[in-house]
């Protein structure tokens, strides 16, 4: 198996906690689904485990299902809650 990093986008307070604008994730696979990423965040960046509840992947700048498989070129978002009028 072949272990690869990729760079997930954050924002607003998910950026806070974690310091910066993007968090990198190792993975196992070249292919992916948006519901293993969020486990895999949530083990490799335990302070965003309350938030991922919560959030939605995007995926080349639009929001994919769960289900969603992510390949190794995609770029990739994790966009938390927000609130708002």
């Amino acid at each position: 198996m072949s272990r690869h990093d990729i760079i997930i986008r954050v924002f607003g307070p998910q950026a806070r906690l974690i310091g910066g604008p993007d968090i990198r994730v190792t993975l196992d696979s070249a292919g992916i689904s948006c519901a293993t990423l969020k486990r895999v965040i949530a083990a490799q960046y335990p302070v965003l485990t309350e938030t991922l509840a919560a959030s939605r992947i995007a995926v080349n700048f639009s929001f994919v299902a769960d289900e969603a498989m992510i390949g190794g070129s995609d770029e990739i978002a994790l966009i938390g809650a927000v609130s708002g009028g």
